[in-house]
C-alpha cells in the first residue's frame, strides 16, 4: 500500500527527484576517490560493439555520467539518460569540465 501511494504522490513529472542530491554527491565523491568502472561492462562493450568503429551509445540510468564520459573519450556519440535531475546537474558539469557535449 505504501509503495502504491508513494508512486501516486511522488511523480517525476511533478518535479520529484528519486535521487537525493546529497546521495548524488556522495556517490560521485566515492567514484572520484578510487572507485573504478566495472571493467566487465567496459570489456563487453569495447569488444563486441565498439570494435565496429564509431557507434552511438544510449546510456540509460547513467547516473553521474562516468560511463558516458568514458565512451565519449573513445570518440563515440553518447546520449546520457537518467530520471534524476540531480544527476543531470552533476553529469552536465562533468561533461562541461571534460569538454564533451551531453545530449
Amino acid at each position: 500500500m505504501y509503495n502504491w501511494l508513494k508512486s501516486k504522490l511522488k511523480r517525476v513529472e511533478w518535479g520529484y527527484d528519486p535521487v537525493d542530491f546529497e546521495y548524488c554527491l556522495k556517490y560521485l565523491s566515492k567514484t572520484l576517490d578510487g572507485y573504478h568502472y566495472d571493467n566487465r561492462i567496459l570489456d563487453i562493450v569495447d569488444n563486441e560493439i565498439c570494435s565496429l568503429g564509431k557507434v552511438t551509445i544510449l546510456d540509460l540510468g547513467a547516473g553521474p555520467g562516468l560511463y558516458s564520459i568514458y565512451f565519449s573519450k573513445k570518440g563515440h556519440d553518447v546520449t546520457w539518460c537518467d530520471v534524476s535531475k540531480n544527476y543531470y546537474i552533476i553529469a552536465s558539469t562533468l561533461f562541461m569540465v571534460n569538454n564533451y557535449d551531453i545530449s
